[in-house]
């Protein structure tokens, strides 16, 4: 009996620190997506690279939301994401294209340089040839 007990203590012990070691590495390890999220960074304070990362990611990401929440089922096509800072003096732009019910559809996203957060989508849709007009982004 003192025996099975032992071999219980031991297999628990085993298990208990196994699992304290594997909450010390995932607490060590930063989640990609707070360690990129635009809000954690003042573009005033970060190298400009940094900066236009965290504006790209935010507007693809935005553009996705929007065409789900627009399409439901889309498909984004291959090396059509891109951008310019110099589009204009208060905004950056951001474009995607993506295929929807067999037809292509192009989200177009600012980004404001001045107002921290302020967004805006806009959707050209070829099946009717309809823009939609800036919607503002929470």
């Amino acid at each position: 009996m003192t025996n099975h007990r032992h071999h219980i203590i031991r297999n628990l012990t085993i298990v208990a620190l196994a699992f304290v070691v594997a909450l010390f590495f995932l607490g060590a390890q930063p989640s990609l997506q707070h360690a990129t999220h635009p809000a954690d960074h003042d573009p005033h304070h970060v190298a400009s690279a940094i900066a236009q990362v965290d504006n790209e990611l935010e507007a693809h990401s935005d553009m996705e939301a929007f065409a789900a929440i627009h399409f439901g089922n889309f498909v984004e096509v291959p090396d059509t994401f891109g951008g310019t800072s110099q589009w204009h003096p208060d905004y950056d732009l951001h474009w995607l294209q993506i295929e929807h019910d067999g037809h292509v559809a192009m989200l177009y996203h600012l980004s404001s340089k001045r107002e921290n957060g302020h967004r805006l989508v806009n959707v050209w849709d070829s099946s009717d040839h309809s823009w939609t007009g800036w919607n503002v982004l929470q």
